[in-house]
């Protein structure tokens, strides 16, 4: 505020305050002056004796101060400190209350005082008038005073999402004396009385941070070990990036058991309530994808009648399980019974957290085929992305001989199947087209690695369209395969 915006204010303040101060003075100089001025009052007022003046004076003085009261306190309080510290205009009706209560002090005081009237039937019939005007108001009053206790005390503020009733969660967008208005995920307008509010258990999901843990129930089957189902649980929530944003890890546990299985609890992290429908969709689609690739579900009640040998039924959800590679985009063209072949062959690899699976660099004549947890990949110290369940890697080392394009990490524990050359090079002769799909899928994950590389760089892309062809070419002659005549 400029030098003139403070003198103009300093000149309005004091304007307010002239009448209420220079009535006051006539008053006190009518007390002081007392017969001189009550006498100069009757030649004008002939029915007013110079003894009678002086309670007309005194009433003067009780009214001057009522006058001069609301004014210091419109100009303190309802046009400085409250609208301050509430950000919002103090309401008409706070201030007419308070004037009304001043007014009637003061009519009480010029009652009793300067007339020696008995004030008992003014009391009374100001009560009654009051009770009756509080009962038919309660509501309004009572919205009205919490609001007061919500603008000093703080509770939320605008843009902070709360909770005011179960099920009722929004982001606040008003805040008055009589009501607050939010607005929910679902894009709702509601308007919810600040007595309310301050009734309910508030929550604010804003402060200390935005963001705030949230949990999932799910019960799995009592074959899925505690190992295993915290393996596709964790790695679930992991692989969904709004939730991995939050600097706090998620954690799976075992809340109970019940007769169709174990009850688990995923606890996982939401950025902002904002964002709550997204991050809970997408977290339980990772949830489900998991244990898809797993061979896994959701236990349910069982009443199941078996006609024959248990071992059966049992073999048959072996075979689910042992159906794996069948999810595996790499190896689609193969031949199912090559596929099981190749799944015999592979070799099962666990993978403790933070363990190094590869090395940026160092020989391998092996690729990887994740089926539970989440690995992370990096070139030359810097992050590229993760691979979930049912993706592969190091197949370039496999396929063309080359060194490890990338260092990857066990970023949750790992199941994973090991593939070598040697139990790969004879499907190759009864799929030709694997080595195609080989090829696109290589030329894939390069581009995608450059782009991260890069960060928004070209990253190769002029010599992309020829990529393809040339990992085609390097897969035949690494396995002397020769191409199509």
């Amino acid at each position: 505020m400029g030098a003139f915006g403070a003198r103009d204010m300093l000149v309005k303040t004091l304007s307010r305050l002239v009448a209420p101060l220079l009535v006051l003075a006539i008053a006190l100089v009518l007390i002081g002056q007392e017969r001189p001025i009550a006498a100069a009052l009757t030649t004008l007022i002939k029915p007013i004796t110079p003894k009678d003046a002086e309670p007309w004076t005194l009433a003067l003085v009780f009214a001057a101060l009522a006058f001069l009261a609301t004014r210091v306190i419109d100009l303190l309080l309802w046009r400085g400190v409250l609208p301050r510290r509430s950000g919002i205009q103090t309401p008409a009706l706070l201030k007419s209350l308070v004037a009304g209560v001043i007014w009637l002090i003061a009519i009480t005081l010029i009652a009793s005082i300067p007339f020696g009237q008995s004030i008992t039937g003014l009391i009374t019939a100001s009560s009654v008038v009051l009770a009756v005007v509080g009962f038919a108001l309660r509501g309004m009053i009572a919205d009205f005073f919490y609001g007061i206790t919500i603008a000093v005390e703080r509770p939320f503020d605008i843009g902070h999402w709360i909770q005011v009733e179960p099920g009722l969660v929004g982001q606040v967008m008003e805040m008055n004396w009589r009501a607050t208005r939010l607005l929910t995920n679902d894009h709702v307008s509601v308007t919810v009385a600040n007595s309310q509010i301050a009734q309910m258990n508030l929550r604010n999901y804003s402060i200390p941070q935005p963001w705030f843990r949230w949990s999932m129930k799910i019960v799995l089957d009592f074959e899925v070990t505690p190992e295993e189902g915290e393996r596709l649980l964790v790695s679930a929530a992991r692989s969904v990036a709004d939730s991995a944003s939050v600097p706090r890890e998620p954690d799976a546990r075992i809340l109970s058991f019940k007769e169709e299985g174990v009850e688990w609890e995923l606890r996982y992290w939401m950025p902002d309530v904002g964002r709550f429908p997204h991050v809970q969709a997408a977290v339980h689609r990772a949830v489900y994808e998991n244990l898809a690739m797993a061979g896994r579900r959701p236990a349910r009640e069982r009443k199941e009648l078996f006609v024959g040998p248990l071992g059966r039924e049992r073999e048959r959800e072996q075979t689910i399980r042992d159906s794996w590679l069948d999810r595996v985009d790499l190896f689609a063209t193969l031949a199912p019974e090559d596929r099981r072949t190749l799944a015999a062959l592979s070799r099962r690899r666990d993978v403790p957290q933070n363990a190094v699976l590869v090395h940026e660099g160092e020989e391998g004549n092996s690729l990887f085929i994740l089926r539970e947890g989440l690995l992370q990949v990096s070139v030359g110290g810097q992050t590229v992305g993760r691979i979930r369940p049912g993706e592969v890697m190091g197949e370039m080392s496999l396929l063309t001989g080359a060194p490890r394009g990338a260092t990857v990490i066990a970023d949750t524990p790992c199941l994973l199947q090991e593939v070598t050359a040697t139990d790969l090079a004879p499907l190759l002769d009864h799929s030709p087209g694997l080595i195609e799909q080989m090829g696109a899928i290589l030329e894939a994950r390069q581009n995608r690695n450059a782009q991260a590389l890069s960060a928004g760089e070209d990253g190769g892309t002029s010599q992309r369209g020829s990529t393809g062809a040339l990992m085609v070419d390097r897969i035949r002659r690494f396995f002397r395969h020769a191409g199509p005549h």
